[in-house]
Parts: structure tokens; C-alpha cells; sequence
């Protein structure tokens, strides 16, 4: 169960505040040093039972993506740009969740808990695509969200 040390209907009435890394004014997080401006209010770290890799297109624009809130929450969420990714994650306990017809449901996926690694794509549905593509991404064994239902504005009912 997540906490926050204040109230968080206090949040929403304090000003922007420069961050203490880049000096850049924003309101409750810098989206480029992926730090809370106010770490009275942010929830203690949040541990993941793996490594989260959020695979984000390079044109996706950082004030935009919904990728950098998880790195400001845990840090086992890692943000790398495509296509310099900058990590070599072992195919054989890395997860691609991604729907292509070659992917499994998650239920479906055997000995589930020799994976250490889950990669998530933070792109438009082209850009997605070229990163799903990639070489080194194609390695990684593909699971996709059965019985999933999004609410989010940019939602994609398609394959590839």
C-alpha cells in the first residue's frame, strides 16, 4: 500500500519550484532528471519483485511520456531511449510486453519465474513498431495482456 508522508490535496497549491539537479522550474517532478520536486510528498521508492525496462522512442517527448513516472517512483525502473538503448539484457530472463501475433499470454509463458527482466515500449503505435523490430529486441520472448481494459486516451485496439 503506497503512502504519502502529506496530505496530498496540499500538493496541487504549491508553486513550481526549480529541481535540485538541472535547476529547471517544474511543478511535481523533473521529467528530465527523473527526481520528485517535492520529496516531502513522494511516496517512499517503490520495489518491484524485477527490473522494469521502459524502451522510449527517441522522438517521444520527455514532458509527454507517461514512462518517466515510473522511474520517479521505483528504482528498478530503468528509462533508456531507443534506439541507444545502453543495456544488454540477457534474452533468456528478459519479457517483451508486446502484441504481435508470435506473442504469449502471460499465463501461457513456462518456469514464469526465471525472468528477471520486463521491457515496456513508450511510443506511438509506428514508432513501436520499428523499435519491436529491432534485433536485439526480438530476442527477448513476447507476452501480451489478456483481459486487459485501458482507459488511457491512447489506446490501441491493432496488431502488427
Amino acid at each position: 500500500e503506497l503512502k504519502f508522508s502529506k496530505p496530498l490535496s496540499g500538493l496541487t497549491d504549491l508553486p513550481r519550484k526549480a529541481c535540485d539537479k538541472c535547476g529547471k522550474r517544474r511543478k511535481y517532478y523533473c521529467y528530465d532528471c527523473v527526481l520528485p520536486i517535492y520529496p516531502d510528498y513522494h511516496a517512499c521508492s517503490l520495489a518491484l519483485p524485477l527490473q522494469l525496462y521502459i524502451y522510449k522512442h527517441f522522438n517521444e517527448r520527455n514532458s509527454k511520456s507517461t514512462a518517466i513516472h515510473a522511474g520517479v517512483v521505483s528504482p528498478d525502473a530503468h528509462i533508456c531511449t531507443y534506439p541507444d538503448l545502453g543495456c544488454d539484457l540477457d534474452p533468456e530472463t528478459t519479457l517483451l510486453v508486446y502484441p504481435t501475433p508470435d506473442s504469449h499470454a502471460l499465463s501461457e509463458v513456462p518456469d514464469l519465474p526465471k525472468f528477471k527482466n520486463v521491457v515496456v515500449v513508450e511510443a506511438t503505435w509506428q514508432q513501436s513498431k520499428s523499435i519491436a523490430r529491432d534485433p536485439k529486441v526480438c530476442q527477448y520472448t513476447k507476452v501480451r495482456l489478456n483481459q486487459h481494459r485501458s482507459i488511457f486516451w491512447r489506446y490501441q485496439d491493432k496488431d502488427e
